[in-house]
């Protein structure tokens, strides 16, 4: 009876519900239906396109039952998930085999992470996830006219907010902040980043994404680590490397946050950047100055959620540090002078009969003092009209 409790008061995942939860008949039954694809699979002389995976997550969807009927889709989602489950415990996938399958008949060659990310399945993308890590990485062959792409973004065009939000989280910081990163090359002709964060910003039906992507922006520092990379040269460089990474705790020495991408234009290039050796950033001449930054958009933006977080509010509080408490200082001081010149204009003017005549000194002076706060007038209108327009 302990055990009974203490399984149901765990937080289970979606897999270990369906283990524990899930009838016996029903999980019997699925081990029955992998196993007769399997043998289907070998039958036919294990062809790539008679695969069951890709069976499952190519084929099943465009069934005209679901394709007609999105209602039904969810259902499809538990089935393929709970088939799938046993599909990469067994000896088909023996050896990770699929993290390296990938569908032949299509011209771009996509992996099973490819097929369920454009499907939206949060649920089967992360058992594929959690089996085979390595998809994550794995691009589209790339084709003569557009380029490769990883899950991710395919996920991305697709608009698929939730498992968007779970890849990035999965992915590495470096990694998952090049999606929306300029790319600067030899700095002859840099390109924008193929995806804007701003345009995610901006959508409503991506606000996990941006909470996500804003998560990857705070990176833990280990100091005495060696540098991880996408490729070693070597099996024991990876395996060097990679061991001492696996060797660390969940509480680091420091943390660095990166703001790049929040204070970049729209195509992902910052205002300044640094170059090895050199300790002060360069102003980047390729920005442009008239985008609104991500910053901007997210304090303009409805999702408090984002507004709140550490990545955002330390930015604000760098900001306020650097030029903001110096410019509301200046625009107080202003303020407090064209409230001075018009005092005095007026004050003067109400002593005179004729305020339209100016006879002496003072009436020099009061004139001077009308024209000051004429011009403080305009300024002040012409930065209400700017307001405005932003």
């Amino acid at each position: 009876m302990k055990f009974f409790w203490d399984e149901m008061l765990a937080p289970p995942s979606f897999q270990e519900y369906f283990s524990h939860c899930m009838p016996p008949r029903t999980r019997a039954m699925d081990e029955v239906s992998v196993e007769r694809l399997i043998k289907e699979y070998q039958d036919k002389g294990q062809m790539d396109n008679e695969d069951p995976a890709l069976l499952m997550l190519k084929k099943w969807p465009s069934a005209k039952q679901f394709t007609e009927n999105s209602d039904k889709l969810p259902g499809l989602e538990q089935l393929i998930n709970r088939l799938l489950e046993i599909l990469l415990e067994s000896e088909l996938n023996s050896d990770n085999r699929y993290e390296k399958v990938r569908d032949k008949e299509d011209k771009q060659k996509r992996t099973l992470l490819h097929y369920v990310a454009e499907l939206g399945f949060l649920h089967v993308t992360k058992a594929i996830v959690k089996k085979c890590p390595g998809l994550l990485a794995l691009k589209t062959i790339e084709p003569k006219r557009n380029r490769a792409l990883l899950p991710v973004e395919l996920a991305l065009q697709k608009e698929n907010d939730e498992v968007v939000a779970y890849l990035i989280r999965m992915m590495w910081h470096e990694r998952a902040q090049k999606l929306f990163s300029w790319i600067p090359g030899n700095m002859e002709k840099p390109q924008p980043s193929f995806f804007s964060f701003k345009s995610v910003i901006e959508n409503p039906k991506m606000k996990k994404t941006v909470m996500a992507m804003l998560d990857q922006m705070v990176n833990p520092h280990w100091p005495y680590l060696p540098q991880r990379k996408e490729s070693y040269d070597t099996d024991e460089e990876e395996e060097g490397v990679e061991g001492a990474w696996n060797t660390i705790t969940d509480d680091p020495l420091d943390y660095h946050l990166h703001y790049h991408i929040l204070d970049g234009d729209e195509g992902g290039c910052p205002p300044c950047f640094k170059i090895s050796g050199e300790h002060q950033p360069r102003d980047n001449e390729y920005f442009n100055w008239k985008d609104k930054s991500c910053l901007h958009l997210i304090a303009k933006s409805h999702n408090k959620e984002a507004l709140q977080h550490p990545v955002v509010r330390m930015l604000i509080k760098t900001k306020w540090k650097n030029y903001g408490h110096l410019f509301l200082s200046l625009q107080a001081a202003f303020y407090v002078i064209f409230l001075f010149f018009l005092s005095c204009s007026l004050l003067h003017a109400s002593t005179r009969k004729d305020a339209t005549q100016y006879y002496d000194a003072a009436d020099s002076l009061r004139g001077f003092c009308e024209i000051v706060t004429l011009l403080f007038v305009v300024l002040y209108v012409c930065e209400e009209v700017n307001q405005m327009r932003m």
